[in-house]
């Protein structure tokens, strides 16, 4: 097999992209006044939405969503913590629409806006939107700050996080230092969808992590809540999980579940997210423990994207099957985007032929817009600069195993 050359993107100091960061819209990070920590938007749904927040008052129960047409709908039943951790779950809502959301009393109100889902669609009239995705982020350092600004400026529907959202180790005593307070803005309107990090089991198993969101639970029966689990949002269903797990967990136990949650041939687009990157050439290898045991289903069940962090830096794969490249559509796009906010990495010095593109100058996030007809990915690093773009197209079914025409091919891009 002929060796591919990878695309290796280096950064590009422009006066245009510097105003363009000056120009965008202050983001407040600092917790409303009242409330100690949020609010955080998670499991919406066409007809719902929960909210999370902290307040420094055990009494502040009272919580409602207000519709542009001036409906009110109540929570009377919050959820309440002895640590001031409220949960308010707003059902009977209208799919695909904004709702304001009110935390309080009239006289001590905190109002913020978000939006439901759209009905789960897969025709050619189905909603297109925005995922917003990166991991390794939980420094605390400026550049999160610098790269939540970014993030809200794309207007994201949805946020995926591909792992480490707290260093060193995952304990709850920082997420508001390295969590709640930068990307404060955005997680009071975009829901986010954690997977565990290797830095965040450190402590508790990831525990402080399933602490602070409130995430689906429909894992392997014989998994903790949360550690692993799918949902749908309109087009796509995204399935996440936890893989700092054995080889005999990943095979007893994820391998069957995963097969069960991808067999549904309903969603248009399927994305799977995880920590550990299946094809990367920086710090971590590329991981056999997964080829061995969920690249397959993955690819059985015609996943067209997987998203990964671990290794801090972006990395783009060819469209993989059976270990081979394929045609676009035919195989599946692996991301590593794990350039969110820790030290960057610096990748090897001879490339593996699977990667297509690498961008390791600077902090980055990724930005899929879902269409019918494709998804549409971009890279944007801390600076507003768009440094890889690529289409993944949509194949009306996925080939048969051991069918594909593989083959090397030229960057996507």
């Amino acid at each position: 097999m002929t060796r591919m050359k990878t695309k290796r993107i280096h950064a590009v100091y422009m006066i245009p992209c510097l105003v363009f960061l000056a120009t965008l819209p202050a983001c407040d990070t600092t917790p409303p006044k009242g409330l100690a920590r949020g609010p955080m938007v998670q499991m919406v749904n066409p007809n719902g939405f929960t909210v999370v927040w902290y307040d420094h008052d055990p009494k502040a129960t009272q919580a409602n969503a207000r519709a542009a047409s001036g409906e009110i709908y109540h929570v009377r039943a919050i959820k309440g913590d002895a640590d001031g951790r409220r949960v308010a779950v707003f059902k009977s809502l209208e799919p695909d629409t904004e709702y304001t959301y009110q935390l309080g009393d009239e006289k001590s109100a905190h109002r913020f806006t978000t939006r439901t889902a759209p009905r789960p669609d897969s025709g050619p009239n189905a909603k297109a939107f925005r995922i917003l995705a990166f991991g390794d982020s939980g420094s605390g350092e400026q550049v999160q700050y610098d790269l939540a600004k970014l993030m809200q400026a794309q207007a994201p529907a949805i946020a995926i996080h591909t792992g480490d959202l707290i260093y060193p180790d995952g304990e709850r005593e920082d997420y508001p230092a390295k969590f709640f307070d930068p990307y404060a803005s955005l997680i009071a309107t975009t829901p986010l969808y954690p997977c565990p990090g290797n830095h965040d089991v450190r402590t508790r198993l990831a525990g402080p992590m399933f602490d602070e969101f409130e995430l689906p639970q429909n894992g392997p029966a014989s998994a903790t809540p949360e550690r692993h689990y799918w949902f749908d949002y309109g087009m796509v269903r995204f399935v996440s999980m936890d893989t700092n797990i054995s080889l005999r967990t990943m095979t007893d136990e994820i391998v069957p579940w995963l097969d069960k949650a991808l067999s549904d041939p309903s969603p248009r687009w399927k994305i799977c997210y995880f920590h550990h990157p299946v094809y990367t050439n920086a710090n971590y290898g590329p991981t056999k423990k997964l080829w061995n045991t969920i690249v397959p289903v993955m690819e059985k069940r015609g996943v067209q994207l997987v998203l990964n962090g671990h290794d801090h830096l972006y990395e783009r794969s060819y469209p993989i099957r059976g270990q081979k490249i394929v045609e676009p559509g035919e195989g599946v796009v692996y991301i590593t985007t794990g350039a969110g906010g820790a030290k960057l990495y610096t990748p090897k010095a001879t490339p593996i032929p699977e990667l297509a593109t690498v961008f390791e100058s600077a902090h980055s996030f990724t930005i899929i817009d879902v269409t019918f007809d494709a998804l549409n990915v971009k890279q944007i690093n801390v600076r507003g600069t768009t440094v890889d773009e690529f289409r993944i197209p949509h194949q009306a079914s996925a080939p048969a195993e051991g069918d594909a025409d593989k083959k090397e091919l030229a960057p996507a891009a």
